[in-house]
């Protein structure tokens, strides 16, 4: 019946709803559909230029 899979699901669901979450889709396009056409600048590591606010310089 799969329970403990449902029951794990609702505290994690749980501990979102208390603690809130941000819940995106992420798509990657081909470079012909807008996609990115140069290489990554820096250490190769592409990071995300968002900000959601709330957030200390060191991350509290």
């Amino acid at each position: 019946m799969m329970l403990d899979r449902s029951r794990r699901w609702c505290e994690w669901r749980g501990w979102g709803v208390r603690h809130g979450t941000v819940r995106v889709t992420l798509s990657l396009l081909q470079a012909e559909k807008a996609g990115r056409r140069t290489a990554f600048s820096g250490d190769g590591r592409l990071r995300p230029l968002w900000d959601i606010g709330g957030r200390t310089v060191d991350g509290e």
